[in-house]
């Protein structure tokens, strides 16, 4: 889970990076097969919208695009390292940056404030950044176990951000991973639960639903004789089962939360 970069304390590695990602991904390239096959009937005049309707159907598929791509490369990598913290987003204008970091010394404060009261037993807590020129930078505990997957790797980034915010920047973090305060809690035995892992109707529907996509458009750029309009109703059936699919891991699966140490 951890990066291997110079310096870097507890960071996704660039498999969790690409995970968000992915919906937007897709929905990209779900956009270019939609603008792809609108064109195909512009030029081979099979049927389709009016001539008037598929410049405007066109231009909203390319709209579409641009605002996903956007919205993949705002991604950033989560981390922690000893030159800054990486939020999970990144600012429009460093949008095409590999790494977003905001260094230590730009921060003015450090705050990682607890979401229940101390004796409800829950580890949630929100991270509020404040940089020197007065911006702030808000992201949840959902969100980082979401990115690293691990709700255990939630809590050593909550508590490396507390160590961090109890010494105060410009350089909490000079001996990186050497640090004996930093290494307790990365060598903390924690407990993982399976909230994180795909069930097997999951899996199930991103199979079959990508096994009748697929062979709908190859069935459509070919040419078949089978009516047209019972194949994209099954389509779009088959593309809401792939998405349902994708964006709920744990579908039909019940979530066993365990506790935090063990």
């Amino acid at each position: 889970m951890t990066s291997s970069g110079a310096g870097s304390i507890l960071m996704v590695s660039r498999y969790l990076l690409w995970r968000p990602r992915l919906p937007f991904v897709g929905l990209f390239l779900l956009g270019a097969v939609g603008l792809g096959w609108i064109l195909y009937e512009e030029f081979t005049g099979i049927g389709g919208p009016p001539p008037g309707s598929q410049a405007l159907v066109a231009f909203m598929f390319a709209i579409g695009m641009v605002a996903v791509l956007l919205l993949s490369l705002s991604v950033n990598a989560l981390g922690i390292s000893v030159e800054g913290v990486a939020p999970p987003s990144k600012p429009p204008k460093d949008l095409l940056r590999g790494l977003f970091i905001i260094p230590w010394e730009n921060l003015k404060s450090v705050s990682v404030q607890p979401l229940h009261e101390p004796d409800a037993k829950s580890d949630e807590y929100l991270v509020i950044l404040e940089s020197r020129s007065g911006q702030r930078t808000h992201f949840g505990s959902r969100q980082v176990a979401h990115r690293f997957r691990s709700r255990a790797r939630a809590w050593m980034f909550g508590e490396l951000l507390k160590l961090a915010a109890l010494r105060g920047p410009p350089n909490p973090f000079p001996l990186g991973q050497e640090d004996p305060s930093v290494r307790s809690i990365l060598n903390q035995p924690l407990l993982e639960d399976d909230s994180f892992r795909r069930s097997r109707a999951s899996l199930l529907g991103l199979v079959i639903s990508t096994i009748l996509i697929v062979g709908i458009l190859v069935l459509t750029f070919i040419g078949t004789s089978l009516p047209r309009e019972p194949l994209y109703q099954v389509f779009v059936l088959a593309m809401i089962l792939f998405w349902v699919s994708l964006l709920r891991p744990r579908l039909l699966a019940e979530s066993s939360r365990s506790g935090r140490r063990g």
